[in-house]
C-alpha cells in the first residue's frame, strides 16, 4: 500500500471539525456543496478543498466561500486528495464530504453531538436521500436503489447500527482512528473501490455508527453511459479486490440478494441471446427471468410507492439491462486477479 507522505499529527488536533472535500473539475456542485454548508453553524468548522490538479478556477473560490484550497502537483485521485486534507486539518473530527452532495444545515450538528456524547465511537456516517433535488430519471434510479438496500440494514424502528465499512461521500471519523487505520490507500486512483476498501480497514480499528437520518442528497450519475461506467468500473475492482483479500461478504456496500438478482439477471440475457442455438437455453433464460422478478418485487414495489408506477417499470428494465454490465465487470476483475497472480507466481 502506498500513500502521500502523511506524519501521525493528530496529537496535536482539537475537537474541532475539519471538513476535507476531494475535487475534480466540477466547480458548479462545489459551489452547491459550499452554499449549503454556509447555512450551517460554521463555529469551531474548517473547510479545506482538497484540489486533484484540476487547473480550473477553483482557487478563486476562497475569495467568496470561508474555505482554503489546497492543489496537488500531479492528479492523483479521490484518495491521495482525502489523505492530503487529513494532513493539513487542524481539526479532531475529519468530516469527508464528495463535491456533489449538500448536507442539511442540521449535519455538522448532529456529528459534533453523536462525537462528543459517544467517545467509544470512532466513525460516523450517513446514507444518501432517496431522490435526488432536480435529478432525472438515471440519477434518481440509482439514489432508491442504493436508499433502498441501505435501509434494509436497520431493524424496524431503530435509527443508528454499527457497519463494517465507511461513507466517503459524506463520513466523519476522529483523525486518531484514521491514522490509525493508516489513511486511504492511494493506489486506487478513481473513486471506485477505495472507499470500501478503506472500510474494511476503519472498521478494524474502531466502531463505525450510521445514522439513518438525516438523509443527504447526493447527485448520482445522470446518464446510461455514467451508470454503465460506474457499474462497470466498480464491479471490475471489487471483485479483484475480494478475490485477493477475501474479505468475506459485507452486506454494507452489496446486499447478497441484489448480488443474486444481478447475477439471475445477467446470465438470464446472456442465454437469451444463445437461444438459436438451442432451445434450453430460451428455457434457462426464462426461468431465470422469471426468478429474477419476484426476488426484484420488493425492491421494486418501494421504488413505485416513492417515484410511482411508470418510473419503476422502466427501473425495472434499467436494472435488468445493466446486470449484464455488472456480470462484464465481475469478469474482467476475475480475468484480472487471474493474470496478476499468474505474473507473480
Amino acid at each position: 500500500m502506498t500513500h502521500l507522505n502523511l506524519k501521525s499529527s493528530y496529537a496535536a488536533g482539537k475537537m474541532m471539525i475539519s471538513v476535507i472535500i476531494p475535487y475534480y473539475k466540477s466547480i458548479d456542485d462545489l459551489a452547491c456543496l459550499l452554499n449549503a454548508l454556509l447555512k450551517s453553524d460554521l463555529t469551531n468548522t474548517e473547510i479545506l478543498v482538497v484540489d486533484d490538479h484540476s487547473n480550473d478556477s477553483v482557487k478563486e473560490l476562497e475569495a467568496k466561500y470561508p474555505i482554503v484550497v489546497y492543489s496537488l502537483e500531479k492528479n492523483s485521485g479521490p484518495a491521495a486528495a482525502r489523505n492530503a486534507g487529513a494532513e493539513k486539518a487542524q481539526g479532531g473530527i475529519l468530516f469527508f464530504l464528495d463535491a456533489d452532495v449538500e448536507p442539511g444545515m442540521e449535519v455538522l450538528k448532529i456529528v459534533e453531538k453523536e462525537f462528543n456524547d459517544e467517545p467509544g465511537v470512532g466513525a460516523l456516517c450517513f446514507i444518501s436521500s432517496p431522490l435526488v433535488p432536480g435529478g432525472n430519471f438515471f440519477s434518481n434510479y440509482g439514489a432508491l436503489i442504493e436508499n433502498f438496500w441501505i435501509k434494509q440494514l436497520f431493524p424496524k424502528n431503530v435509527d443508528s447500527i454499527f457497519i463494517k465499512g465507511f461513507a466517503t461521500r459524506n463520513g466523519a471519523v476522529r483523525k486518531k482512528e484514521f491514522w490509525s487505520a493508516g489513511g486511504f490507500n492511494t493506489n486506487y486512483k478513481t473513486n471506485a473501490i477505495e472507499d470500501l476498501e478503506f472500510g474494511h480497514r476503519l472498521s478494524a480499528v474502531c466502531k463505525v455508527k450510521c445514522l439513518k437520518f438525516p438523509t443527504i442528497s447526493h447527485k448520482f450519475p445522470n446518464t446510461l453511459h455514467k451508470i454503465c461506467r460506474n457499474y462497470y468500473v466498480r464491479c471490475k475492482l471489487y471483485v479483484e479486490y475480494a478475490m485477493t483479500t477475501k474479505p468475506g461478504f459485507d452486506p454494507v456496500q452489496s446486499s447478497r440478494n441484489e448480488l443474486i438478482m444481478r447475477m439471475m439477471a445477467g446470465i438470464s440475457l446472456i442465454l437469451f441471446f444463445v437461444t438459436p442455438l438451442t432451445t434450453w437455453a430460451g428455457l434457462g433464460a426464462g426461468a431465470l427471468f422469471v426468478l429474477y422478478v419476484v426476488m426484484a418485487y420488493k425492491l421494486m414495489r418501494y421504488i413505485a410507492g416513492m417515484s410511482g408506477v411508470v418510473f419503476a417499470l422502466k427501473a425495472q428494465l434499467l436494472h435488468f439491462v445493466t446486470s449484464i454490465v455488472i456480470c462484464a465487470g465481475g469478469t474482467a476483475g476475475v480475468v484480472r486477479y487471474i493474470i496478476r497472480r499468474n505474473s507473480h507466481a
